[in-house]
């Protein structure tokens, strides 16, 4: 059953040097212990794609998931403190069971204890 998610993760392009895309994918792929297409993918490509899960091809580069975590959609709370002080945040909440002071001040609290 389809439901909404919320992820949070850190990607990195990987550098294929003078190889092509589908010629890296093959090799990417050999090295993972996958020799042949299965019949459902068409491609090199496709293969990294579908078969292994810390690879994306995105806009014709392939990218290596370095970091991904589930989040509850329902308590999203970010906080990136900068040099100059300043705080940028994301959060949700219900709000019929907190408001945003309450929501920032325990963000702000657990920022502190990190």
């Amino acid at each position: 059953m389809s439901e909404t998610v919320l992820m949070r993760g850190k990607i990195k392009a990987v550098e294929i040097g003078e190889d092509s895309l589908e010629d890296y994918c093959r090799k990417l792929a050999n090295s993972k212990g996958i020799t042949e297409i299965h019949s459902y993918n068409h491609s090199w490509m496709e293969e990294v794609q579908y078969e292994l899960p810390n690879y994306m091809v995105l806009n014709g580069k392939l990218y290596e998931v370095l970091e991904s975590e589930d989040l509850d959609a329902e308590d999203l709370r970010i906080f990136n403190k900068h040099e100059d002080g300043t705080i940028d945040y994301a959060v949700s909440f219900y709000n019929g069971g907190t408001c945003l002071s309450e929501v920032l001040e325990d963000g702000l609290r657990d920022m502190e204890e990190q």
